[in-house]
């Protein structure tokens, strides 16, 4: 990103609204905006342990702050249309995806809630954000280029039209005499094994 980057970075998440856990405060918000007792269908599926421990987590803090929700469990794949298809979406108010940037690029993710992109779900469209998408995508300017990626997080992060749940860490496990295993989400792509070796 340049020089003096690391000092920008900082400015960036310095100036990241905080969401502190206030049960009592979301569920006056709810009742102002008039959805207290609300029915929302949270879709999941049996994929993996988390995914029902989240749906769980989700269910339990819509209670709390006086919603209705359904958790309707789907097969696998009736879950993955969900992804791909509108219609399959029709009816279901929630459900869970597992992001991560495949690139080191704000872009990767942020490009994804454009306005008519297939992977913005809930149809979200903000002007400003697409604006802040285009001018950061425009540009071979490094600090152009991150001001305009932090124009478009500040929109998003204040419009929510994802709610980031929780980050989950890459664990691996290593023998005592192997090195060369990154634990991130490059192993997706990154010929990982190509580095294995024994250690000295």
């Amino acid at each position: 990103m340049g020089p003096g980057a690391p000092a920008d970075r900082r400015a960036i998440i310095k100036d990241a609204p905080r969401y502190p856990y206030d049960p009592a405060k979301a569920k006056e918000i709810a009742e102002k905006a008039g959805v207290k007792g609300e029915r929302i269908v949270i879709a999941t599926s049996p994929l993996d342990s988390q995914t029902t421990i989240v749906a769980q987590a989700v269910e339990q803090a819509a209670k709390a702050i006086g919603l209705d929700p359904k958790i309707e469990t789907l097969s696998p794949e009736k879950y993955s249309t969900l992804f791909t298809d509108a219609a399959a979406r029709k009816g279901v108010d929630l459900f869970l995806t597992f992001w991560y940037t495949s690139i080191t690029d704000p872009l990767d993710v942020y490009g994804s809630l454009e306005t008519g992109m297939f992977t913005n779900y809930g149809g979200w469209s903000n002007k400003e954000f697409d604006r802040a998408i285009e001018d950061a995508a425009g540009t071979y300017d490094p600090a152009a280029r991150a001001a305009a990626s932090a124009k478009a997080q500040k929109v998003a992060l204040r419009e929510l039209p994802w709610l980031p749940l929780y980050t989950q860490p890459t664990s691996v496990f290593l023998g005592n005499r192997i090195t060369g295993v990154q634990p991130s989400v490059a192993y997706l792509y990154y010929p990982w094994a190509a580095e294995i070796g024994a250690k000295k």
